[in-house]
């Protein structure tokens, strides 16, 4: 007997394949369709969020002022969640190294210094760390980009080789207003930004010559001890703030710093010459045959990071011994073990 049942009306069973009507293909088309604009959308959200670290910054120049700062378009990262680090002197040496840590533990990190630091990912705005006005204008510049300031890095620094009887003042000056000064200035600006928020990390790179003295660059030495003993001091007074600060103290470490620094003539020092010699040639052989800069650098990101750093921290075994042994030792045995080292 014949089936007159319509074929829409069979129930399709296990296995049965579901006959496809006109209108069925027209909605499964318009389904396809609406998915795949969805897909697309999606995709296109997700490429227009994400921001390749490797994509090239465009950069232009703007002035203020003495201050030139330079404008990113587009930004080569976004401020939002992102930690902001100042490194005074970061083109070069111990600050060109840690700025790129800081990089690389995702901070937005701003060089400030009178040369460019050369990766693109690393912000910079031309200032003289000596200049009150321009580390000022600077430093603000940074906060009314990003919002905050969590961390500040001085690292500039600047050397002499002379007896002191016959350095000049304008040397002395110029000294104490890169290694001691310029430091003030960056904190005067950056410590109300960091009380403010409750919150920051400063750091200053000082040196074992504030601990054991350098001979012939008395003022170096000096200048270093300010350091320490200005942060010691420091501490106490932003403690209440949740404000950090620690002065850390390489010592002997490879980078242009031994060539940079100026060694008066021998016409100049007189009497002095021939001691002098000696220990300059003894001082630049313990830099570059000393630290790579780069250890010193991790040595600085491991102390932001620490919950409860140290007020000071000598980095490397060697300027760990000897300020050790300053701490146990009678300064007359320091004193002859100085002489030796700089072959006095």
């Amino acid at each position: 007997m014949a089936n007159n049942k319509n074929p829409r009306e069979v129930k399709i069973g296990a296995g049965q394949a579901k006959p496809v009507t006109a209108q069925g293909k027209k909605t499964s088309a318009a389904n396809k369709t609406a998915a795949g604009k969805k897909a697309s959308a999606a995709k296109k959200t997700a490429a227009a969020k994400k921001t390749p670290r490797s994509k090239p910054v465009q950069k232009t120049e703007k002035s203020t002022a003495d201050t030139h700062i330079l404008e990113e378009t587009p930004p080569f990262y976004s401020a939002e969640g992102k930690r902001v680090a100042i490194v005074v002197g970061g083109s070069s040496g111990i600050g060109y190294h840690t700025a790129l840590g800081l990089c690389r533990e995702g901070y937005s990190v701003y060089n400030l210094s009178r040369t460019d630091s050369e990766p693109g990912y690393i912000r910079n705005i031309c200032a003289d760390a000596t200049d009150k006005d321009e580390i000022g204008r600077a430093i603000q510049s940074v906060f009314a980009r990003e919002g905050r300031v969590d961390v500040l890095v001085y690292s500039a620094g600047w050397s002499l080789a002379a007896p002191l009887e016959h350095v000049s003042e304008d040397d002395l000056r110029t000294l104490f207003e890169t290694n001691y000064f310029g430091l003030i200035k960056a904190l005067w600006a950056v410590i109300p930004i960091m009380r403010a928020q409750r919150d920051g990390r400063i750091i200053a790179v000082s040196s074992i010559g504030g601990t054991s003295p350098i001979p012939f660059d008395a003022p170096y030495s000096a200048s270093k001890a300010a350091v320490d003993l200005t942060l010691r001091a420091l501490a106490v007074e932003l403690k209440p703030f949740n404000v950090l600060v620690t002065s850390v103290q390489p010592g002997g470490v490879r980078t242009r710093f031994t060539f940079k620094r100026k060694v008066y003539e021998t016409n100049e020092v007189g009497e002095y010459a021939f001691s002098m010699d000696r220990a300059v040639k003894k001082l630049n052989q313990a830099e570059q045959e000393g630290m790579n800069p780069a250890d010193v650098a991790d040595a600085i990101i491991d102390t932001i990071q620490e919950k409860r750093p140290p007020l000071t921290k000598a980095i490397g075994f060697k300027n760990k011994s000897v300020k050790f042994a300053h701490k146990i030792l009678p300064s007359a045995l320091t004193d002859l073990m100085n002489r030796i080292s700089y072959d006095q």
